[in-house]
This record gives structure tokens, C-alpha cells and sequence, in this order.
């Protein structure tokens, strides 16, 4: 409520310079007094570059705004690749005990076989067993891995995004105080 009184006072203070200006402008032109013209045309410069000051103003706040909201919704995003991310990894670490477990009862098996059976060929095709057994493991691992990468990569990519547009907004209130600035010193 207190913005929208000073946006009318703002509002009738540019209406009043611009009036003001008008008039001066045209006593001067009816009176021929080019110091009260140029006076006139200088309270309407001035009015002029409140408004597009207070534009200029106005739209750097709805950038604030809109990269507030994409900041929230690309840190939201990102937080949910890495709980994503995190999920995927704790189901490949899962998997891998699994699997780990499996070739150890696989090992205690094939061991009792053999101890039963004396075949050297049961001892051959559990170390293969457990090799191929190993080697798919490690596989999973590594897509695992691989996964909880991509995901924290895009989510460094989100991160640097939301910088910049933070950087952007920043920079464009900063314009915009300064044309504030510099129609004060007008």
C-alpha cells in the first residue's frame, strides 16, 4: 500500500513538472522569453526521464522476479537430480551386494561340488562363474556411476545458469538506479 502512494506521488510529480513545464514553455514562447522557454522544456526533459527512469526501474523488478522464480525452480530441479541421482546409487550399491552375495553362496556351492565331486572341471567352471559374475558387477558399477555423474554435472549446469541470470538481474537494477541517479541530478 505504501508503494502504490508513492508511485501516485511520483505520478503527480511528473504530471505537475510536465504541466508546469508546458506552461512555462508556452509563456515564454507568448512573452518571448527564451530563458523561460528553455526553462519549460527542461521541467518536461526531466519529467520525461522519471517516467522512462521509473519504467526502466519497473521492468528490472519483473526480472528480479521472473529470475527469482527460475532460480527457486532450477534449484528445485537440481535438488531433485541429485535425490535422483543419490536413489540410483543406492540401488547400484544394493544390486552390487547383491551380486556379491550371490557369488559368494555361487563360490560356497561350486566349492562343495567340487569337494564332493573332486572334478577339476567344477573348479574351472566356478572361477569362470565368478569371473563373468565379477566383471558384470563391475559393470553395473560403472553405469551407476556414470549416472550419478550426469547428474551432478546437470546440476552444476543449473547452478551456473541460475548465477547467471542472478548476475543479469543485478546488473540491470543497477541500470536502473542509475538512470534513477542520474534524473535526480537533472
Amino acid at each position: 500500500m505504501t508503494d502504490d502512494h508513492g508511485t501516485a506521488n511520483e505520478a503527480r510529480k511528473r504530471l505537475s513538472a510536465t504541466i508546469a513545464g508546458n506552461a512555462r514553455e508556452v509563456a515564454g514562447a507568448v512573452l518571448g522569453n527564451d530563458s523561460l522557454a528553455k526553462q519549460g522544456q527542461l521541467e518536461q526533459a526531466e519529467a520525461q526521464a522519471r517516467r522512462d527512469a521509473t519504467r526502466t526501474e519497473a521492468v528490472a523488478d519483473t526480472q528480479v522476479e521472473q529470475a527469482a522464480q527460475d532460480l527457486d525452480a532450477k534449484q528445485t530441479a537440481a535438488r531433485e537430480a541429485e535425490r535422483q541421482a543419490d536413489l540410483e546409487a543406492a540401488d547400484s550399491e544394493e544390486k552390487s551386494l547383491r551380486s556379491e552375495a550371490a557369488q559368494v553362496a555361487q563360490v560356497a556351492h561350486l566349492a562343495a561340488v567340487r569337494k564332493q565331486t573332486g572334478q577339476a572341471a567344477a573348479q574351472q567352471q566356478a572361477m569362470t562363474e565368478i569371473a563373468d559374475a565379477a566383471a558384470d558387477a563391475r559393470l553395473e558399477q560403472a553405469e551407476a556411476t556414470a549416472q550419478q555423474r550426469a547428474a551432478e554435472d546437470d546440476s552444476a549446469q543449473l547452478h551456473q545458469r541460475a548465477d547467471a541470470t542472478e548476475t543479469q538481474a543485478e546488473q540491470t537494477r543497477a541500470e536502473a538506479a542509475r538512470l534513477a541517479a542520474q534524473t535526480e541530478l537533472n
